[in-house]
């Protein structure tokens, strides 16, 4: 799903033409990233759940990845 919706961006210009695979890895790693800290780590201990701590960093990955990517 996401390497598809990366490689229509780069189709219609809006992003820089990088592997699409690779970008949909680097996107989603993050949301993996989040489960391992949250589950296992618990570096945020103040956060009552998952979505508290998920949805602002994941939204900060989404416009960093997307800021660094974007055709200018």
């Amino acid at each position: 799903m996401w390497e598809a919706t990366f490689a229509k961006m780069i189709e219609k210009g809006l992003i820089k033409p990088f592997n699409p695979r690779t970008m949909a890895y680097e996107y989603f790693s993050f949301a993996i990233y989040l489960f391992f800290e949250y589950f296992v780590l618990k570096y945020d201990d103040d956060f009552d759940s998952f979505t508290d701590l998920a949805l602002e960093k994941m939204n900060n990955h989404a416009e960093f990845l997307l800021e660094a990517i974007k055709v200018k």
